[in-house]
C-alpha cells in the first residue's frame, strides 16, 4: 500500500488534470469574470470574503475566455501535468472599464471560484484615451 503522502500528491495531481481538462473540452463556458463589487469595500479591513454559496459575482462587468495552464515549481509554464493550474483573462481595450473589486472564474457552468479586491486592491481600468489590456491572472493549487 503507497504511503499517504503518495495518495494525497496523486490525487492532488488528478483533480488538477480533471479541471484543465473542463476547461480544455469547455472553452465556450469556461470564463475569467470582473465585476465593481461594492464601493463600501474600499474602507473594510479585512477584505469581505464571497460566501461559500456564492455562485455569481455581486455587480459584474465583464467576461473573458480563460487560458488555463500547468505551471511547475518555478512558476514556469509546463507541458506535463502538475498540481498548479494559472487561470489568465486578458481584457482588451474598451471591455471591462471601471473600478473592478471581485474576480470570478467559471468552469464549464460546473464550478465557480470567487475573489473579491478591496482598497489599494481595487483596479481602476479607465475608459477612452487612458484604457488599457488587462491581464489577471489567478493560481491554484490543489
Amino acid at each position: 500500500m503507497p504511503n499517504r503522502l503518495q495518495v494525497l500528491n496523486s490525487g492532488s495531481l488528478l483533480t488538477a488534470a480533471a479541471v484543465k481538462y473542463l476547461c480544455d473540452i469547455t472553452p465556450a463556458t469556461t470564463k475569467m469574470s470582473v465585476g465593481t463589487g461594492l464601493a463600501a469595500w474600499d474602507i473594510q479591513s479585512p477584505v469581505p470574503q464571497p460566501a461559500v454559496e456564492q455562485s455569481t459575482l455581486i455587480t459584474p462587468l465583464a467576461d473573458v475566455a480563460l487560458v488555463v495552464a500547468y505551471l511547475d515549481p518555478l512558476g514556469l509554464v509546463s507541458a506535463t501535468p502538475t498540481t498548479t493550474l494559472r487561470f489568465t483573462g486578458t481584457f482588451a481595450i474598451g471591455v471591462a472599464n471601471g473600478t473592478i473589486r471581485e474576480i470570478g472564474v467559471k468552469i464549464s457552468n460546473l464550478l465557480y471560484g470567487l475573489v473579491n479586491l478591496a482598497g489599494a486592491s481595487a483596479i481602476v481600468k479607465p475608459a477612452g484615451g487612458a484604457d488599457y489590456v488587462l491581464t489577471r491572472n489567478i493560481i491554484i493549487r490543489f
